[in-house]
């Protein structure tokens, strides 16, 4: 009976049991962000490695791009452009960054379009809007219209528990 309830529990906890559970959870209430996402974009990023860096420059837990990062906008080979790059494969400067930038992204989805669910905010975050598009949504006759989801943001949902498979298509939160 106690095997049955530590698996249970266990089975729960899969998706926050990690080392950065307790900054995260700073972080995402300080930038009133919903940690289930953040903890889902490190473990579709980085699967919880900080050193973790792609083919384009992004780094670290969350795959933080250079042009995230205010140093590396005008001149990303400059030195401060480099210092503040290598900054972000410390884990805890990582998730500060990109939880602010979830927030940002939040707040101005909520202020352009009127909309800040997390499916239209991650759409800007992921990088994923496509072309036309603001926060996952199209100008349309008398407001904002939804684009489909990209497969991305559908993905980062449903390791948030936010969405389920490809069922529930209307759970979403703000």
């Amino acid at each position: 009976m106690i095997c049955n309830i530590m698996i249970v529990a266990a089975m729960l906890c899969s998706l926050h049991a990690s080392p950065w559970s307790v900054i995260v959870e700073r972080e995402a209430a300080d930038a009133r962000v919903d940690p289930r996402i953040v903890h889902a974009i490190i473990k579709h990023e980085s699967h919880g490695i900080p050193s973790v860096e792609n083919t384009r420059g992004c780094v670290g837990l969350m795959q933080l791009c250079p042009n995230t990062i205010r140093a590396c906008r005008d001149d990303r080979a400059s030195q401060a452009c480099e210092q503040a790059r290598r900054a972000l494969f410390d884990g805890e400067r990582n998730i500060h960054v990109g939880t602010q930038e979830i927030a940002s992204w939040r707040d101005w989805c909520k202020r352009t379009t009127g909309h800040a669910e997390a499916h239209h905010y991650l759409s800007g975050y992921a990088g994923t809007d496509r072309r036309g598009s603001r926060c996952g949504q199209r100008r349309a006759r008398g407001g904002w219209r939804d684009d489909p989801p990209h497969p991305i943001v559908l993905e980062l949902l449903e390791l948030a528990g936010i969405r389920k498979k490809a069922t529930d298509k209307t759970r979403h939160v703000r």
